[in-house]
């Protein structure tokens, strides 16, 4: 199966992709983009949608870990790929409105930032999102 990454407008653009984290989650991407069977009971539905919401906090996690780790060493450029992709997951997981996205989008804010700025936060978040 091709992998054909996203957020990409060029080649430039691809390489930076897969160099921040697409080489890792390349082969996650399939059972989440792979739509279910349509003839299922009620009981596997719910199996699958608990198993997708599973996959999806697993690769959230991934990029966000990915994306921070590039921001600590002071790599914002190879950060950018990764919190996209971690902003992008958390909105198909939790929804366009949740609260869920406000670390993604702190740590998106953080990655464009120049290198030499102030990180845009220091804050954790984890406590408003238990």
């Amino acid at each position: 199966m091709l992998c054909f990454p996203s957020f990409v407008s060029d080649v430039d653009h691809q390489k930076a992709d897969w160099v921040s984290i697409h080489q890792q989650i390349c082969q996650l991407l399939i059972p989440i983009r792979t739509p279910l069977p349509f003839l299922l009971s009620e009981k596997e539905r719910k199996h699958g949608a608990e198993q997708l919401l599973k996959r999806q906090k697993y690769l959230i996690d991934l990029a966000y870990g990915t994306a921070r780790e590039f921001v600590l060493e002071g790599k914002h450029k190879e950060a950018l790929p990764a919190a996209l992709h971690a902003l992008r997951f958390s909105t198909e997981a939790y929804g366009s409105d949740s609260l869920q996205l406000v670390p993604a989008y702190l740590l998106l804010a953080e990655a464009s930032t120049a290198p030499a700025a102030r990180p845009v936060c220091n804050w954790n978040f984890e406590h408003l999102l238990g």
